[in-house]
C-alpha cells in the first residue's frame, strides 16, 4: 500500500522540496500553495496524512485546520512551520493536530512524525 499525502505551503520552494523528498521515499505526494485548491483536493481524493504550513496566503492556518479537522477528522495534521508557535497556541492545537515540526531542523524530524502517525508497523522510509 502506497501512502498519501497533501502538502500545503504558500512557498512553492518548500512544496517542490517535500513532494520530491518524501516521493524518494515512497510515498505518493500532493502538493498546493493555496488552502482552497486543498479543499477541493480533500473534496476529490483520498489522503492519509496532511503536512500543513501555519502561514498560508489569504487564509488563516487554524481556519484550514479546523476545516479539515470538521470534514476529515480521521486525517491526521503535521504542522511544518517556520514560524516560533508560543505555548499558548501548542496548548489551543492540542488533540487538533498530531504534531508541529520547525522548518529550520532537518527533514529527518519531519519524516519521523510523518511515519508515526501514518498506520503503525506498516511504515519503512526508503534509504
Amino acid at each position: 500500500m502506497k501512502f498519501r499525502f497533501l502538502i500545503v505551503d504558500d512557498d512553492g520552494a518548500f512544496c517542490e522540496l517535500l513532494s520530491l523528498y518524501f516521493s524518494a521515499k515512497g510515498f505518493e505526494v500532493v502538493a498546493t500553495r493555496t488552502a482552497s485548491e486543498a479543499t477541493t483536493l480533500l473534496q476529490q481524493s483520498q489522503f492519509d496524512l496532511i503536512i500543513l504550513d501555519w502561514y498560508l496566503d489569504g487564509v488563516d492556518a487554524l481556519d484550514f485546520l479546523n476545516f479539515c479537522k470538521d470534514r476529515y477528522p480521521e486525517i491526521p495534521v503535521i504542522i511544518f512551520t517556520g514560524a516560533e508557535i508560543e505555548a499558548f497556541l501548542k496548548a489551543a492545537l492540542a488533540g487538533r493536530v498530531e504534531a508541529v515540526v520547525r522548518k529550520l531542523g532537518s527533514l529527518d524530524a519531519l519524516s519521523k512524525q510523518v511515519c508515526k502517525h501514518l498506520v503503525k508497523g506498516e511504515v519503512k522510509l526508503l534509504k
